[in-house]
């Protein structure tokens, strides 16, 4: 067995069940860049307006209750949704973790660092002596612990304290947060481990946390346990609820379930703690079940913005195929466990597939979440809206916008890894990265344009290999080195190998065909027939009512024949394409909505050129509706 040394988000130690390694931690460092923008934006503005909502929230105040004994009523008791109160900790968790990785680069303005002080000061103190900690019971009924399993939340709350205690641990080498995380996570081997209650939290996180913990720390219980929490879904354990079991990802058992179910944050967390738990055990079964509900997931519940989740109702996965864009939920925090889930899945089998995913949830289902100058997040990310849909500074359930911050403070982790002797470059991104192999600059404006070059700033062996992926959307991918054209055929697994001998020096230059496209979907979508919509590398692109005039985007339909064009960036907007199109506008509305096709064909069409915008950056230059997908034009 191979014991792996590595000290990022996801730092596996049992080698056997890997194709590549995580990068260790400030191995990636983002140069200028969309990517390295919004990391910037999250540093600078998000994390520091973060904590002054939380406290205006009331999330400090609850642990200084239980800290300072001075009694009073716990911050969120007043929330209108009774499954509020309960998981407000979670909250703050988040937020620490983002402090943590970011302060791998540094230290964050004082006024954060002061702030992250006195909330780690609280959350000590107001640990009971046997490590329970939930403010929401601590504050309101303590006899009640662990007697609510299905919405209590207290398990869900310890997995994002262990994630918090692991960034402080990994980044900062400060333990602190990591003796409050052991201390609670002995308890819950004590209550659920082999000796205590056959039981599972409602919403999964616990399991991929507890095995992080086990690696930080090699006490192998943990991941015991995290093995034995996905093993003992699917046995009713948590009842039907008011969503059925389903929504609990509790009707049928892990490893013989052939598809996603139910909430989706929940299965993406639990699909990502099934993974990190199947390769600590190096259990190739479950590995195996978990890569086919992965597969089943984008082949029919997938979002063209790589968001999931198609039903408000239950927050919850649709049937095969149900993917409405005017309903769509798209929550932020399933684009986060999208990328939690493929990430940890491709360093167990190199995919371009996997990798694909993984940048198409980045560039459009997160970062839709957050507004470009980072004070404003989605919750829900439609794809079609016929009025407006603004971002809200914060919420009262407010689990996306910490998710947000840390997910972008630990991004550059997702960008590369390696094995023995290789190098995967996963996302091109502009960078400085240090592998085992080499020490690479890579310079790009990607995604706003293909072209990509890598310079071996040094070589450490005399031979290794250079893995880039071939994205599947790629009109056409070249590679010279040293100006000498290679060949560039894409392996079985989607990545391009170069194996040979490496200087200092050398120069990988890459072309990736990126040209504005058409998309259609399959007839199998409903809602969707007939309709296309518009892609650039990665990016999903979408028209807002304020670039119309007095168009409605209802009366816009797409033409083919004609190809977009980019246009100049319309601030803030980093880039921007012109799309020919049809209007048609009757002169006067029917009073019923249907008729024979000659009445309703009877319209008048104008051409008109749609200016449309990355989805990601939709809704930062005022209110109004939206739309990804459009009719296709009669005159084609």
């Amino acid at each position: 067995m191979t014991i792996l040394e590595t000290h990022g988000v996801v730092a596996p130690r049992r080698a056997d069940l890997l194709a590549a390694r995580p990068l260790p931690l400030g191995a990636v460092r983002l140069l200028p860049s969309v990517l390295q923008e919004r990391q910037r934006i999250n540093r600078d503005v998000s994390i520091p307006l973060g904590i002054h909502r939380l406290i205006d929230a009331g999330n400090l105040e609850n642990f200084r209750l239980i800290a300072d004994g001075s009694g009073g009523r716990h911050g969120h008791a007043g929330a209108a949704d009774s499954d509020v109160k309960n998981f407000v900790d979670s909250d703050l968790y988040k937020w620490l973790e983002a402090v943590g990785w970011e302060s791998e680069r540094g230290p964050l303005a004082a006024e954060v660092e002061a702030l992250a002080e006195e909330a780690i000061d609280l959350i000590e103190r107001a640990q009971d002596e046997d490590g329970y900690l939930n403010t929401w019971y601590q504050t309101q009924d303590p006899s009640t612990r662990f007697s609510n399993l299905q919405f209590g939340h207290e398990l869900y709350c310890l997995g994002h304290l262990i994630q918090a205690a692991i960034a402080f641990r990994r980044a900062r080498q400060d333990d602190r947060l990591l003796a409050v995380a052991r201390r609670f996570a002995d308890l819950v081997v004590e209550q659920f481990g082999p000796s205590g209650r056959e039981a599972v939290c409602g919403h999964p996180e616990i399991e991929m946390a507890l095995v992080e913990l086990a690696r930080e720390t090699g006490d192998q219980r943990y991941s015991d346990l995290a093995l034995a929490f996905v093993d003992r879904r699917g046995r009713g354990l948590l009842g039907e609820g008011r969503f059925g079991s389903g929504y609990y990802q509790d009707r049928i058992p892990y490893r013989e379930l052939d598809t996603v179910e139910g909430h989706a944050v929940r299965a993406l967390y639990l699909g990502s703690g099934a993974v990190d738990a199947a390769v600590e055990a190096r259990d190739t079964g479950l590995l195996a079940a978990s890569r086919r509900q992965w597969d089943a997931m984008v082949a029919s519940k997938t979002y063209i913005t790589g968001g999931v989740g198609s039903r408000h109702h239950g927050e919850s996965f649709g049937d095969d195929y149900e993917l409405p864009s005017d309903r769509a939920y798209c929550e932020t925090c399933a684009a986060i466990g999208v990328v939690m889930w493929s990430w940890r899945l491709l360093l167990t089998g190199l995919d371009g597939r996997v990798a694909d995913l993984i940048e198409r949830s980045l560039y459009n289902g997160l970062l839709a979440g957050v507004s470009l100058d980072g004070q404003a997040y989605n919750y829900v990310n439609p794809l079609l809206v016929r009025q407006s849909h603004d971002r809200q500074p914060w919420f009262e359930i407010a689990c996306c916008p910490p998710n947000i911050m840390r997910t972008l403070a630990s991004i550059e982790q997702y960008v590369a890894s390696e094995s023995d002797d290789e190098v995967q470059l996963h996302q091109y991104v502009r960078s400085e990265i240090t592998a085992r192999s080499a020490e690479l600059h890579v310079d790009t404006e990607y995604p706003l344009n293909g072209r990509v070059v890598i310079t071996v700033k040094r070589s450490t062996r005399s031979r290794w290999t250079l893995a880039l992926r071939v994205p599947a959307w790629a009109d056409d991918f070249s590679v010279t080195i040293g100006g000498r054209v290679e060949e560039a055929r894409a392996g079985a697994d989607g990545y391009l190998r170069m194996h040979r001998e490496w200087e200092d020096g050398d120069v990988v230059a890459v072309n990736i065909g990126m040209r504005p496209r058409y998309t259609v979907p399959l007839v199998d979508v409903e809602g969707l027939r007939s309709e296309v919509a518009v892609e650039f590398g990665p990016l999903v692109f979408c028209a807002e009512g304020v670039d119309l005039e007095d168009s409605c985007l209802g009366d816009v339909a797409l033409r083919t024949a004609g190809a977009p064009a980019e246009e100049h960036p319309l601030d803030p907007v980093p880039i921007a394409l012109r799309v020919p199109g049809t209007r048609h506008r009757r002169h006067e509305r029917p009073s019923w909505p249907y008729g024979r096709q000659e009445t309703l064909a009877n319209v008048e069409m104008t051409s008109v050129s749609v200016t449309m915008v990355p989805y990601f950056a939709w809704g930062n230059r005022g209110s109004g509706p939206l739309r990804v997908w459009f009719p296709l034009s009669h005159e084609g």
